[in-house]
Order: C-alpha cells, then structure tokens, then sequence
C-alpha cells in the first residue's frame, strides 16, 4: 500500500469516526480518547497474535483486516491529536 493510499484511507476514516461519532462531541478527557486508542491498537494486536499463531487461513483477508485497523488507530490518533491542541483554546 502507497503512502498516498494511506492517507486517502485515513481521511475516509477520520469523517466515517466524525459522521457517526460527532468529532470530539463526547470526549470529556485525554482518557476518553486514549482508551479508543487502546481498543484499535489490542485489535493490531489480535490480528498479530492470530498470524503468529497461525490461526490467519487467508492471508489477503488479513493484510485487509490489519491495514483497516492501522488505519483506524491513525484516525484516532489524529483525533487524539487535535483534541489535545483544542485544550490550549480552552481557558
């Protein structure tokens, strides 16, 4: 996957999060977002452990799986990016 690819995925991702989520309408702390970043990083995880193990039959369907959840995490890090940055607007 290109750089480029990336990137157009991360976009899509990052307005599908602000179309279903309202962006950062629900966050009322940094821990709020780290514990979505935590939750896409333990499924990188799972999709880890399960190629390590040996438990992936397909493995298009995993080099999909992993990507769409790297994207995610991206997509939430920059989410969790921002809203830090907010906070100095805040008084």
């Amino acid at each position: 996957m290109s750089l480029e690819r990336f990137f157009d995925d991360l976009i899509k991702e990052h307005d599908e999060q602000h179309r279903k989520h309202g962006y950062l309408d629900n966050i009322d702390s940094p821990l709020d977002l780290l514990s979505i970043l935590v939750e896409e990083v333990g499924e990188v995880a799972k999709e880890c452990q399960d190629w390590r193990w040996g438990r992936v039959e397909d493995k298009d369907k995993f080099i999909k799986d992993i990507s769409k959840e790297l994207v995610q995490v991206a997509a939430v890090s920059m989410a969790f990016y921002d809203y830090i940055n907010k906070m100095k607007d805040v008084t």
